[in-house]
């Protein structure tokens, strides 16, 4: 796994690094990527009726360890359900 795709509230700077912090429970994963892709995909409206931006962006790794790889793969499949090793 070279990269996520994000959904945030907040547009990301393209070619710009940022560092992820990623948590399930006791499970703690830091890395730090480039944003190669990112656009708004809809607004939503909160409790308050406040509009609320989501934005799709997608990171790519700066020089993930495999371990690294490994533990973000199931870090991913804790948080989704869905399995985080598998190639897509």
């Amino acid at each position: 796994m070279d990269g996520l795709k994000l959904a945030i509230h907040k547009g990301l700077s393209i070619g710009k690094p940022y560092f992820l912090d990623l948590h399930s429970g006791n499970e703690a994963i830091y890395l730090q990527g480039t944003v190669i892709w990112s656009f708004l995909v809809e607004s939503r409206r909160d409790l308050r009726g406040s509009i609320i931006p989501v934005y799709s962006a997608g990171i790519q790794f700066s020089e993930v360890k495999e371990e690294e790889r490994k533990r973000l793969g199931n870090l991913i499949e804790k948080i989704t359900g869905q399995d985080g090793n598998k190639e897509r």
